[in-house]
């Protein structure tokens, strides 16, 4: 498939990269990515960003307000 889109790479690091285990910045985007929605559904999703973003550290969940392009919520 990496073949047919123009990508040239050695099967051992396509099958290198598969092993790898996912990195904890993508372990906590995802455990984020729960909480973000959680919060946006529970208003109705009336919450933007900012109010999303203060509501989680109101409840005691660290993140900072530059994170949210990176968590795709």
């Amino acid at each position: 498939m990496l073949t047919e889109h123009g990508c040239r790479i050695s099967p051992s690091t396509y099958y290198d990269h598969q092993a790898r285990s996912r990195s904890a910045r993508a372990r906590r985007d995802e455990r984020l990515k729960a909480e973000i929605t959680r919060v946006y559904e529970a208003t109705f999703g009336v919450y933007g960003a900012r109010k999303v973003w203060l509501r989680l550290n109101r409840e005691q969940i660290t993140v900072s307000r530059c994170t949210w392009g990176t968590t795709d919520a």
